[in-house]
């Protein structure tokens, strides 16, 4: 929801013990040596998205900086969200519709950017929102992506969209990556989705 204010709260407890559990939810207070952080508090302003604005993000995607391109596309990311979620009738409050179209185009650009921390990012934002068929092509390009971080964060972002579906993709991976650590978190991908599909019926 980014163009909507949001008051927040953020608390902290060093060396957390539980101390009982309610709703499936726990309560926690600092063991031995540990400290309870007072709260702190402030109010998240709704995020501008006039033409204006969103002209001005969608130039520094392209050209910005690279701090300032991956707070770019992330924010596009979450506007796409967003207007999903209000397509879907999933958010209770009014927002001027965007054009979805021009947004994933924006993201999907994104991940040709040329440096790695950039796709990396935006990678991860692809996870917030519903991919189309021209998305779930380029999402699919990002597994052969030269550095193992970006291929890494693809294989789990796509795990998320496509569950059971990627588990031929995951056990390829898992066998056939060049690099150590994202065969092992392919294999990882793997045994967590099959460890959620439910039993087969009993006879």
């Amino acid at each position: 929801t980014p163009r909507m204010d949001h008051q927040v709260s953020v608390a902290a407890v060093l060396s957390p013990i539980a101390t009982g559990y309610e709703n499936g939810w726990a309560f926690w207070k600092a063991g031995l040596g540990g400290l309870e952080l007072a709260p702190i508090r402030f109010r998240r302003r709704a995020l501008g998205a006039s033409r204006q604005a969103l002209d001005t993000v969608l130039g520094v995607v392209r050209s910005g900086s690279v701090a300032d391109r991956i707070r770019a596309a992330e924010i596009l990311a979450m506007l796409l969200a967003e207007q999903q979620h209000l397509a879907a009738g999933r958010l209770n409050y009014k927002a001027a519709r965007l054009d979805m179209t021009a947004l994933q185009s924006a993201i999907l650009g994104a991940l040709r950017d040329r440096e790695w921390s950039v796709r990396a990012r935006v990678t991860e934002s692809l996870r917030w929102f519903v991919l189309d068929e021209a998305g779930t092509r380029q999402a699919m390009e990002l597994l052969n992506d030269e550095h193992w971080l970006v291929r890494g964060l693809a294989m789990r972002m796509l795990t998320d969209h496509f569950a059971d579906k990627f588990l031929p993709v995951l056990e390829r991976y898992a066998e056939s990556d060049s690099d150590p650590w994202c065969r092992e978190f392919a294999a990882a991908l793997h045994k967590r989705t099959l460890e959620k599909q439910p039993p087969p019926p009993s006879e």
